[in-house]
């Protein structure tokens, strides 16, 4: 009977057991028990008023993602059909001219557009590489704008598309879905700027959650793949994925997929793979088919194997070389060395194409006879030679494409050898070997399962399910035994991302090693002075409130602050409470902090580093107070992504007061001595989770991984003792 009791109890009633079993108070605003300093378990009218904004949402994140994936699919059909006129004018040119002229004019455009894309991408320096490295790392939770500086510009956005269509516009062999991914993330970024969808931009989480389904629309778009593109873009850019997203991700990615389908047609080009890949009937399976795909897989794991090592060397030997202090190794690295591959790549297309023997990905998953078997290596050879060579170039690049084509050409090949030996003992065709080596190849390059799934959307050819996902886990399984990672987290590697899945600790390493202690708080009976200066120094984010014996009761948000400032300054006559606190808008001189906190822009709202709506995170505001004080003013310069504020003034309450008060009359400032009683006035939320100084960084980082946090406060005995910041982790993890 006292179990049946027990499971009646609502949330509440298990709250009041838990406090009064610990014989503690029932205040739900200071942890009385282990189980509570971990979890705080709401009430149901918490519960209820927690559901109701994404309730409110719902429609607004539905249209946002209908918009998005109508964007991203006309976008890409723009930039594919963009990338098809430049390669049918230079087909065009060389009928036009003699073989000799052929084979310069062929080079100098490869040279010509293959410059262009280097030149864009100086522009914005961010627009370099795929993209897929980079989304890995924003969508774990870091500030982008503390480590990615500039990933999210319109400048980039321009660099991006524009690199791309040169790049692959000059013939190298590249693909374009890992620049795409980049390429949506800033559109969504850009849409959630809009008026209709300003309240989705100031949550962490939904925003996060809406970046992860514009990668599902890239791969969508990129592919004609819709189940396909979310489950490639959940395996590459997601550690641990958040199921909330999943329905997300497949609404972006079917109307994406439709876009591209409907603007096709209206081209009147191809609508893809699966239209000029037959489906050829097969008869039942034979016992052969699947050992056969699985020593197929096997092959292409190791194939993959020698492309990641040759990719790894080849990343860190550039990204050495261009942090050469030798200004000729620069410019090799810079100029130099993209020109040298564009005339390999020139030079290695101009023959197989002049000849005719190069085929393309629809001929090499074709049931008809291929011709000679030169064509068919030559055709896998040049991408799988190019790959590495290209992949780590300074300009928008992809994986995808030539893993796949090359594979296809070796699984078109193996199927060949094959057919001789069992002549009669198979059911898989030749073209079904092409198609297991193509998702083979590229599921174990990039780690992924879901290239099985969209060589099979591709293709249609639902015959060969079987064969393919075997070959595909035994080419992945064969990788990992190599030891090499995948191509994108080499890439993450090479380019020094600050990507938490990849870090390590020690196990010695706890929270007391990486504690920053100066935190911004507020009393629960606080002056209003003080309020004004909490809301300076962390505009838009909830601020903790601790007691007189310096416990910390909880967090109350930005607009319980404001709303108790204002209410004080309407009762005493005050005006300019929005200047106070930092919200009065911009002003085009923030040279320092001094000129930003006296003209009321806050001493956040640096424009060169803000766009749009988006509020510095708590990363990024701790890292900038707790840097040294003889490096902020260079900060700005230097291009880290800090702002340009002096720490030792920001923090101090004299001469914050000092600035504030600048232009206040006498009187004001005595009036905002007065005190109010913020916990009784303001709604205190308590922390679902704090650390102690004794937590391993090992539990730090799987809880920053898991949570996507970005910040933690750190407790003793309930008493406020500091907060752990994404940045103090990276920075432990790099020494």
């Amino acid at each position: 009977m006292r179990a049946e009791a027990e499971r009646r109890l609502n949330l509440h009633e298990f709250t009041e057991r838990v406090l009064a079993e610990s014989g503690g108070s029932t205040s739900a605003q200071s942890p009385r028990t282990r189980f509570e300093s971990v979890v705080t378990v709401a009430a149901d009218d918490d519960v209820d008023a927690a559901l109701a904004p994404a309730q409110s949402d719902r429609w607004c994140v539905a249209a946002f993602l209908l918009l998005l994936g109508f964007v991203g699919g006309a976008l890409h059909v723009l930039c594919a059909w963009l990338i098809d006129v430049l390669l049918r004018v230079r087909a065009t040119a060389m009928d036009q001219v003699t073989s000799i002229a052929a084979y310069g004019l062929w080079t100098l455009y490869t040279l010509v557009f293959l410059i262009t894309a280097v030149v864009l991408t100086r522009l914005s320096p961010s627009a370099a590489g795929s993209g897929i490295a980079q989304m890995k790392t924003v969508l774990t939770g870091i500030d982008p704008t503390l480590y990615l500086p500039g990933y999210f510009s319109l400048r980039t956005l321009c660099a991006k598309l524009g690199g791309l269509i040169a790049a692959n516009g000059a013939g190298l062999q590249i693909g374009t879905e890992g620049a795409f991914v980049h390429i949506m993330a800033i559109v969504a970024t850009a849409l959630l700027q809009l008026r209709p969808f300003a309240s989705l931009q100031d949550r962490l989480s939904v925003r996060l959650q809406l970046l992860a389904a514009s990668a599902a629309v890239a791969v969508s778009s990129a592919f004609g793949s819709p189940i396909g593109g979310v489950l490639f873009s959940i395996e590459v850019t997601a550690t641990y994925y958040l199921i909330s997203n999943y329905l997300k991700a497949f609404v972006s990615s079917v109307a994406a997929a439709a876009m591209v389908l409907w603007m096709n047609r209206a081209l009147a080009r191809v609508e893809g793979l699966a239209v000029s890949a037959t489906r050829a009937s097969q008869a039942e399976p034979s016992l052969l088919d699947l050992p056969l795909a699985i020593l197929l897989g096997v092959g292409m794991g190791v194939l993959s194997s020698v492309l990641q090592c040759a990719t790894q060397w080849l990343a860190f030997r550039r990204r050495q070389w261009g942090a050469s202090p030798l200004r000729h190794v620069r410019f090799f690295v810079q100029w130099l060395d993209p020109l040298l591959v564009g005339l390999v790549t020139a030079s290695s297309t101009y023959i197989v194409t002049r000849n005719h023997a190069l085929l393309s990905l629809s001929q090499l998953l074709s049931p008809g006879d291929l011709g000679s078997l030169p064509g068919v290596a030559a055709t896998g050879a040049i991408p799988l030679f190019l790959l590495p060579l290209s992949i780590t170039l300074k300009f928008p690049t992809g994986v995808w494409l030539p893993t796949f084509v090359g594979g296809a050409a070796c699984g078109r090949l193996f199927g060949i050898a094959a057919a001789s030996l069992f002549p009669s003992h198979m059911t898989l065709r030749r073209h079904g070997f092409a198609l297991v080596g193509a998702a083979g190849l590229t599921g174990a390059s990039t780690r992924t399962v879901s290239a099985a799934v969209i060589a099979l959307e591709l293709t249609g050819n639902f015959d060969a399910l079987l064969p393919v996902l075997a070959g595909v886990l035994a080419a992945i399984g064969t990788s990992n035994l190599g030891g090499w990672p995948s191509i994108y987290d080499i890439l993450v590697e090479a380019n020094a991302l600050p990507y938490l899945p990849l870090m390590e600790f020690q196990r010695h390493e706890t929270v007391a090693d990486i504690l920053h202690e100066r935190v911004v708080y507020v009393s629960s009976t606080s002056s209003v002075l003080q309020l004004l200066l909490a809301l300076n120094r962390l505009p838009s984010h909830e601020i903790p409130v601790v007691d007189a014996e310096h416990k910390l009761l909880g967090v109350v948000s930005k607009s319980d602050l404001q709303l108790l400032v204002r209410r004080f300054y309407d009762a005493r006559g005050l005006v300019g409470c929005e200047r106070d606190w930092g919200d009065s808008g911009s002003d085009d001189d923030y040279d320092t902090a001094r000129h930003s906190v006296q003209k009321g822009g806050g001493v956040w709202s640096h424009p060169r580093l803000l766009s749009g709506r988006t509020a510095p995170t708590l990363d990024h505001i701790y890292t900038t107070l707790h840097r040294r004080p003889s490096s902020s003013a260079a900060s700005l310069l230097r291009g880290d992504g800090l702002y340009p504020v002096h720490p030792a003034m920001l923090m101090n309450d004299e001469k914050m007061i000092a600035l504030l008060s600048h232009e206040w009359p006498a009187e004001k400032l005595d009036v905002l001595a007065t005190e109010v009683d913020v916990a009784a006035e303001c709604v205190i939320r308590p922390l679902a989770m704090t650390l102690v100084a004794e937590t391993t960084l090992e539990d730090v980082h799987m809880l920053f991984t898991m949570l996507r946090m970005d910040h933690c406060y750190v407790t003793a005995l309930g008493k406020l003792q500091g907060v752990v910041t994404t940045r103090a982790l990276i920075k432990a993890a790099t020494k």
